[in-house]
């Protein structure tokens, strides 16, 4: 986070209104460049606990960064292209090698048009499950889901952000 103006500055009677919309927030939060965010945002490595106590690898990859919904709470940087599809490959196979669980993340990875191509390599390169985190509403096309668990889907982790449609729809502002 931006520590404010320096002391300079104050003194010269500037002034300035902080940034408080977390979503304008995580658009002025570039590193270096939009490649350099991308590279830092499209994997992240995890370790997971079974229930027999057996610590498994994971590692979530993030297919595109776009969303079709916009909730007020998210930290994804939702304004990043997608990382060019050979690194997107690339992360799959490095993830899946070993048998680590490959978990594809978005914004809303069901917007990508190449997630069952993602899925089916990730099953291929010998990951031993395959995820995928989703709001799910790209999910209610019974076709779409179907081709997805034929291409080796293991599970969907579906955030649900309230037990009714008002209260749903005013925290994922959809």
């Amino acid at each position: 986070r931006c520590p404010g103006p320096g002391a300079a500055l104050r003194a010269s009677g500037f002034s300035a209104r902080p940034i408080k919309a977390d979503r304008i927030r995580r658009r002025l939060s570039i590193i270096a460049s939009v490649e350099q965010q991308i590279a830092r945002e499209l994997v992240t490595p995890e370790l997971y606990q079974r229930h027999d106590g057996v610590l498994v690898r994971g590692t979530t990859i993030r297919v595109n960064f776009n969303c079709n919904q916009a909730c007020h709470f998210c930290f994804v940087s939702t304004h990043l292209p997608a990382a060019k599809e050979s690194r997107i490959r690339e992360a799959i196979v490095e993830a899946a090698r070993g048998g680590g669980h490959v978990i594809l993340s978005g914004g809303e990875p069901t917007l990508n048009p190449k997630l069952e191509d993602y899925i089916a390599l990730a099953h291929a390169s010998g990951a031993s499950r395959v995820e995928i985190q989703t709001n799910a509403i790209g999910l209610a096309d019974a076709t779409r889901t179907e081709s997805l668990v034929a291409a080796g889907l293991s599970r969907a982790f579906v955030s649900l952000h309230g037990a009714t449609v008002e209260t749903s729809d005013a925290v994922t502002a959809a």
